[in-house]
């Protein structure tokens, strides 16, 4: 790297013992220009390697700049470092490596200012025809396989990060004072290329490189001259020349090849660089090192601009053509893609056919390609893809997500034989003709793809269902996909329930779902029953849901009563839940008896329930009588209940 205005550049170096930076360090050092090269940011350093291994790795790294003024802001310039480059270590030998750096920087290192694009467009430019310390730059190999005088015109510029930067370039074209025509190489081939005309044999080869560097935006056209220095006195004095420029957007394209935009100036790199000399004795090579806007004026920025009519400004009324244009990322190649005049110009370009002339138009031809349209970008299937399917090779049907297989999507693809067809592991899967159903089995619900078991309380007797039921009222879940009805004798006021509850004792299920209490008067002593038992006449509901009978001396002649009736004084029970009257010359005296009691002999019933004693005087000899009889005259009672005389 040889950098105009700078007095300095400093770099960390760093050897590590495997590909591609592995391996352990061997070593790091930092350095700098002025003390290992020209300040100008070359430099060259002698270090160690590690031949163990074989393959190193020595790493680059640039991280500072100098100029008169101090530090150079990092802001303005690009930095490409750090940079890797495999070696070789072998014992006891030298083994070279060369980094060369081309550097895009503000200030007047090829910056465009481009007012038609209103953007900044930055770009770097040289020719080198010697190493720093002076010597011929020997890159390129001659016929005898060795590597030998080259000369290097680098070319990169750098637009939006994040859009593309098309570079244009005309043929480059040295003048040879000795011969009558030029020799001339076109820069659109890739790697090694043959010059498109080499009088004199000049030229002993050519390479061309091109591609987009780390970062985006970024692209690089360079192209390697080999000289052969043989023929520099028969040749003359030989001058280089060729010009380049940049755009953010592309320049429409013309048969004549690419016009800078109409009523702008815009800047333009000349090269025009004597090669060589051609004086005696044999000629010699008289290009250096050459950066853009040197004090040497040999790569220079010129602005160039031309109106539709002539005008009074210094533009040209002609169109200025470039003959060449390198859009780094294009479909039809990975190395980006090149387009020049002079033959047939498709806009758009043609993404897998050639461009050809048809009268007064330009078209891409496809044929043979396998792709079709007007650009030949559509690929072509030469039988129909069917069902669906999509054409997205030449003659090869996509028929993802179809259903369908085969060359052109007819085959119709059981999906249920791979992983359930995609169907949850709860579902049963159809296959169907270009497809397949997905059912929730019973049990489930859901859409085939997701299926969810019912919660309890809920059934889905059926497959293929995207909702379970909730059991109702007076019904549960009874783990068979049905909601079955409560058995009797119980009841479930509740909906999604997995059971019934069973009425207690002194309830009925009365088909409310709500347990009732037996009547008054009614019993049941039993769980889970539907009905209650009227107490009979003679017994009563004693509330232990149980009819208990009368005690003695009480009735109850009616059905379904809660108690009995104790007989009053003069009645008593008489077996037919009835209170009879006592019978003459029998009485009751109390409330609840079983039975009468006859008066005695010397007693009779007075109508009192009180057997009452015979008056003195009077007797009653027999039992159960109402009265007693007194002793007539010249009788008395004689205490035995007879009238003695």
């Amino acid at each position: 790297m040889n950098l105009s205005g700078i007095t300095d550049a400093d770099y960390t170096l760093t050897v590590t013992n495997g590909a591609n930076g592995g391996g352990s360090e061997v070593w790091a050092r930092a350095v700098t220009s002025q003390r290992y090269g020209d300040g100008a940011g070359s430099l060259a350093y002698v270090g160690t390697c590690d031949a163990s291994t074989g393959v190193n790795t020595v790493k680059l790294e640039l991280t500072a700049l100098r100029d008169v003024n101090g530090v150079v802001p990092v802001g303005s310039y690009m930095n490409p470092t750090p940079i890797l480059r495999e070696a070789t270590c072998v014992d006891d030998r030298d083994v070279a490596v060369t980094f060369d750096i081309t550097l895009a920087r503000r200030a007047d290192q090829g910056f465009f200012d481009v007012a038609v694009q209103f953007r900044d467009i930055f770009c770097s430019a040289k020719l080198d025809c010697q190493t720093a310390g002076g010597g011929d730059l020997e890159l390129l190999h001659n016929a005898d396989g060795a590597r030998d005088m080259t000369v290097v015109l680098g070319f990169a510029c750098t637009g939006s990060l994040s859009g593309t930067t098309y570079l244009y370039m005309d043929d480059l074209v040295i003048d040879c004072a000795g011969q009558a025509s030029d020799v001339r190489v076109a820069p659109t081939g890739l790697g090694n290329v043959t010059p498109t005309a080499n009088p004199g044999d000049y030229l002993f080869g050519a390479a061309v490189y091109r591609g987009v560097e780390g970062f985006a935006g970024k692209a690089y056209w360079n192209v390697s001259l080999g000289l052969d220095a043989s023929h520099f006195k028969t040749n003359g004095a030989c001058t280089l020349t060729t010009r380049a420029t940049a755009s953010a957007e592309p320049f429409p394209q013309e048969a004549g090849g690419f016009p800078l935009p109409p009523g702008t100036v815009y800047p333009v790199i000349d090269w025009q660089v004597t090669l060589s000399d051609g004086l005696d004795p044999d000629g010699r090579r008289v290009c250096t090192t050459h950066q853009v806007d040197g004090d040497d004026g040999a790569v220079a920025t010129h602005y160039l601009g031309y109106l539709p009519l002539l005008n009074g400004f210094t533009w040209g009324a002609t169109p200025v053509y470039f003959r060449h244009r390198f859009q780094p990322t294009h479909p039809s190649s990975a190395n980006g893609q090149v387009l020049s005049a002079g033959a047939p110009i498709c806009n758009p370009g043609c993404d897998h056919g050639v461009c050809v002339a048809q009268g007064l138009d330009n078209v891409c031809v496809c044929d043979g390609t396998g792709y079709g349209d007007s650009t030949c970008s559509t690929p072509l299937c030469d039988a129909a893809c069917e069902n669906g399917g999509r054409c997205d090779l030449p003659n090869h049907c996509d028929c993802a997500g179809t259903g369908y297989g085969g060359a052109t999507c007819t085959v119709d693809v059981d999906e249920c034989a791979t992983g359930n067809g995609g169907c949850d592991a709860n579902a049963a899967c159809a296959n169907t003709i270009g497809g397949r159903t997905c059912a929730c089995d019973p049990g489930f619900a859901g859409d085939g793809l997701s299926c969810v078991a019912c919660a309890d309380g809920e059934v889905q007797p059926a497959s293929g269902q995207l909702a379970c039921a909730v059991c109702p009222e007076g019904s549960y879940d009874d783990g068979s996909e049905v909601c079955a009805t409560c058995p009797a004798g119980e009841v479930q006021p509740d909906p999604g329930q997995i059971a019934c509850v069973a009425c207690p004792a002194g309830f009925i299920d009365d088909d409310t779902e709500v347990c009732a209490a037996c009547p008054a008067g009614s019993v049941q002593p039993s769980a889970g029953q539907t009905a209650c038992s009227v107490c009979a006449a003679g017994t009563y509901a004693d509330g232990t849901e149980v009819c208990a009978g009368c005690a003695v001396g009480s009735v109850q002649p009616t059905a379904g009563q809660t108690s009995c009736t104790a007989c009053p004084p003069g009645r008593f029970d008489d077996g037919d839940e009835v209170c009879g009257s006592c019978a003459a010359g029998s009485v009751k005296p109390g409330a609840g008896a079983g039975s009468c009691t006859a008066c005695l002999a010397g007693t009779y019933d007075d109508g009192t329930e009180v057997c009452a004693g015979c008056a003195v005087g009077s007797v009653q000899p027999t039992a159960g009588q109402t009265s007693c009889t007194a002793c007539p005259p010249g009788w008395f009672d004689d205490g035995d209940e007879v009238c003695g005389s």
